[in-house]
């Protein structure tokens, strides 16, 4: 029977029962495979499970090894941990290093880090006159248990940044662990309850590093041929939580105050003593707590300092070099290597230079239902397979599908990411725990789903669809470390509006940095700069609209016949607009919090063509004109939607955001004009709002997707030169599923659109074949 990974759809079987598999015909010929930790006895599992035709995925974790960090503790992963704020009074002030309050005490159990000198790693912060004290304003006292600030002054607020070991909760991350529980030859303790708590070993230690590949090689050695691939856990397995008052990772932005929310990205977890020399040694520039804290350690949205993007790129390039070793150590066995995208993924950020080494021979992400999570996989350049997992449990959650209600969830799910995934479609899906205790519904939802996913493989699989030759680069502070940000919570409402907006327009969608624009210029291919997001945020830009030559670098790119399309609070900062000129807008007083606004169409322009007299809005940042000439197409006197030529060039601006179809057609039609190709629209389209067009050259076929619940009449227009075609061809439009023709047309019918019938949420492949005309 084929391997599964080679069929490109696996089911993955994370009980002992592996061959239920058999109960879920949908997986007839298809293959499957074992995902287990190895562990104990696992060799005889393995086996069986490859003599049943069923390829072998283990589970690593290559940062748990009690014996070594009992021989070698400054080995241990060391992080910065975050003391609750205190108000002092009057002489001194205790700050308490164990905060009992935090995820069921992880925090009184999480040991201080007491190798190393806290006076040249630690920092006591005055938050209210927002300084850092000098060592000699505070002391530790000897069991590390509490922090005393001398001469405190009466009501400020003081916060220590102190750093602790890294530790994971033996039960959860045992199971990960390749090495058999008590095995004498590891000191593995992972399943004694007398050791709660396992240390992570420092991954970007050298000496870690070589240990680890020993380790890991013995593994190799000792498995030879009877695993086919291995997904590597490399520094922790579990999301790097921050508490609900922001005391763990918490930053604070420019104005002072408390950033909330999850750390998926935080670079803060490798801040070991060593690794903070090795980055200064390598960049020169001394690391300091100040701008980790307030550069991104526990969100994005904010504008990071310079350093901690030269942190992030150090960071970043370390862990790429550990990833090459351990990749190219798995060749050798004839084993493959996979990463996940999700949980802890932070220095493995796709869109990265470092990311195209040979790191890795497969790439997973759980994200099924999140368009731009799907488009992030599927849209960085890299050999790499793409694995779109689907994580099975026994409720529905976040993520997750369970039985009853999960089996439309699932569909409703599926049916979303279509939008990203036709895009460009990806090489695997892989089904993980679903086992015979799902109901029949499930299995049901999972077997459509499977067979689309196969037909649609076969079709377009490793095709990218047609795009225009339109090269939008969306302009923010990250460039392409957070392009496509898919954990939306992070990246703010607008940001995860809008980018869910462009994960299927026809164009070349690229990402760029005020850095490099600062540094390099404007790219050669560039035919519109889009920057978007409210005030003060890395998203618009904040503090880096100052950088030199960025705002007269813009200026004259679109004065030369370029484009620039702003929404919200491009250029905004200090109180004021770097792109006033430009733009024709400056900061107007108070702020918009009025919620979604009913704007008039006021002028009749190609842009507002074909949208409706009235469209709604979430307003951005409040704006004022500055009388420059500006045609506004959607005004209520105080929002509005306006464009205008500048030189040779074009600029536009929109004060909001809606998740709306609307929204959409205003964006696109918005971009065709900005470039001055406004006659490319015509050449694929349709009026309809709710039904997307993907094209795909190559194999002359159309998807025509119908993203809503009701059955619709679509007109469709597209340009046989699209395909090589002429005026005097013809095409014959076949339904490739149906095996039938649904259409025979001559060229200008055609360009002028025909009528089709799409039911709800139906996916219609088309294949067009062009003959000369009758």
């Amino acid at each position: 029977m084929p391997n599964a990974m080679e069929q490109g759809f696996d089911l993955s079987i994370l009980s002992e029962n592996y061959l239920s598999r058999k109960r879920f015909p949908f997986n007839q010929g298809a293959g499957a495979v074992y995902c287990l930790p190895p562990g104990k006895n696992g060799k005889d599992r393995y086996r069986k499970a490859r003599r049943d035709g069923l390829a072998t995925i283990a589970h690593l974790s290559l940062c748990f090894d009690p014996a070594w960090i009992a021989g070698n503790p400054g080995e241990a992963s060391a992080f910065y941990w975050l003391s609750e704020q205190t108000a002092a009074p009057a002489g001194t002030c205790m700050l308490s290093l164990q905060n009992e309050d935090y995820m069921h005490n992880q925090v009184k159990n999480r040991p201080v880090d007491t190798l190393h000198d806290p006076t040249l790693y630690w920092r006591v912060f005055d938050r209210t006159d927002n300084r850092t004290l000098s060592p000699a304003d505070w002391r530790v006292s000897a069991d590390y248990d509490r922090i005393t600030i001398l001469r405190a002054q009466h009501s400020h607020i003081y916060q220590a940044a102190y750093l602790v070991f890294n530790v994971e909760v033996n039960r959860r991350s045992a199971e990960f662990t390749y090495l058999d529980p008590g095995d004498p030859r590891y000191g593995n303790t992972a399943h004694d309850e007398n050791v709660p708590w396992l240390y992570l070993v420092n991954p970007l230690s050298p000496a870690s590093q070589q240990h680890t590949l020993r380790q890991l090689e013995t593994f190799l050695n000792e498995w030879e041929g009877d695993i086919d691939l291995i997904r590597i856990l490399l520094s922790c397995r579990y999301t790097t939580f921050m508490d609900k008052e922001g005391k763990l990772y918490g930053g604070w932005d420019a104005r002072g105050e408390k950033i909330p929310g999850w750390n998926w990205y935080g670079y803060g977890r490798f801040a070991h003593p060593d690794t903070q020399l090795a980055f200064t040694r390598k960049t020169g520039i001394e690391f300091d707590i100040n701008w980790l804290l307030r550069s991104g350690y526990g969100q994005i949205k904010y504008p990071p300092a310079p350093e901690y993007l030269a942190w992030v790129d150090f960071i970043n390039g370390e862990i790429m070099d550990y990833h090459v070793k351990i990749s190219g150590l798995c060749a050798r066995y004839g084993v493959k290597v996979q990463t996940n995208i999700g949980d802890n993924w932070t220095g493995i950020e796709p869109y990265r230079k470092n990311f195209a080494r040979p790191a890795f021979h497969s790439i997973g992400m759980y994200g099924l239902g999140r368009p731009i999570a799907n488009r992030m996989l599927t849209d960085f350049k890299d050999p790499a397979e793409r694995v779109l997992k689907i994580w099975f449990a026994s409720e529905a959650g976040s993520g997750h599908y369970g039985t009853g209600e999960a089996a439309q969830k699932l569909i409703d799910d599926w049916n979303k990411s279509k939008r990203a995934l036709f895009f460009r479609f990806p090489d695997t899906l892989r089904l993980e725990a679903l086992d015979e205790k799902a109901d029949i519904r499930l299995k049901q939802a999972v077997s459509h789903m499977v067979n689309e996913f196969f037909d649609y493989k076969k079709l377009i699989g490793g095709q990218q669809v047609y795009c225009h030759p339109i090269t939008i680069y969306i302009l923010n502070c990250w460039g392409s470390l957070r392009a496509w940000t898919a954990w939306g919570d992070d990246a703010g409402e607008s940001q995860s509006i809008i980018q869910a907006h462009l994960v299927d327009m026809p164009f070349r969608i690229k990402w760029l940095s005020f850095t490099e624009i600062s540094h390099t210029g404007i790219p050669e291919d560039a035919d519109i700069i889009f920057n978007f997001g409210p005030k003060g945020t890395a998203w618009s830009g904040g503090y880096m609209w100052n950088l030199p030559q960025v705002e007269s670098r813009i200026e004259e790119f679109v004065k030369s016949g370029g484009a620039f399309l702003g929404i919200d609070a491009p250029g905004f900062y200090d109180g004021k607009s770097v792109l006033a000129r430009l733009l024709g807008i400056v900061p107007g007083k108070g702020i918009n919090d009025c919620g979604p606004q009913r704007l008039r169409k006021t002028t009749g322009h190609w842009i507002s063509a074909d949208l409706p007299e009235y469209i709604t809005l979430t307003p951005g940042a409040a704006v004022k004109d500055t009388g420059t000439k500006l045609t506004e197409l959607f005004s209520n006197g105080n929002v509005f939607v306006s464009v205008a030529d500048y030189h040779r060039g074009r600029i536009g601006y929109i004060n909001g955001y809606s998740s709306n179809s609307d929204y959409y057609r205003l964006l696109k039609r918005m971009f065709f004009w900005l470039c001055r190709r406004e006659n490319r629209l015509a050449m694929l389209y349709t009026p309809d709002p709710d039904v997307f067009l993907y094209l795909y050259k190559c194999q002359r076929i159309l998807i025509i997707y119908n993203m809503s619940e009701l059955e619709r009449e679509v007109k469709v227009k597209f340009d046989l030169k699209l395909f090589g075609g002429k005026t005097t061809s013809m095409a014959a439009i076949s339904d490739i599923f149906g095996g039938r023709t649904l259409k025979k047309a001559e060229y200008g019918e055609l360009k002028n659109g025909i009528a089709l019938r799409l039911m709800p949420w139906e996916s219609k492949f088309t294949e067009i074949t062009i003959t000369g005309k009758n």
